[in-house]
């Protein structure tokens, strides 16, 4: 897992977002208690699973479990992945 950080403010108060990237090939139940416990940080924290081609039902029990929340994204490959970090996630990892 790699982190990116990068800045984000709330009100006048400076917080650095912490960007997980998740490289996933059928990791079912493992990727979902994984994300699970990131998105339960009290640290604001983005999510990115990269998906590699999985046969199993991966990514689709994050979609169920975590429906539409703002934090995870899932990206299919890495080059997509690499797009999503270099467009809007900064440049550092």
């Amino acid at each position: 897992m790699q982190k990116l950080v990068s800045s984000t403010s709330f009100g006048k108060l400076q917080y650095h977002m912490i960007s997980a990237i998740i490289v996933n090939y059928n990791g079912g139940t493992t990727l979902s208690a994984c994300v699970t416990s990131l998105l339960a940080s009290t640290h604001p924290v983005r999510v990115i699973v990269s998906d590699n081609g999985s046969t199993d039902d991966s990514i689709d029990r994050l979609l169920v479990f975590f429906g539409n929340d703002e934090r995870l994204l899932t990206r299919h490959g890495l080059f997509m992945t690499r797009h999503t970090v270099r467009a809007g996630l900064g440049n550092k990892l």
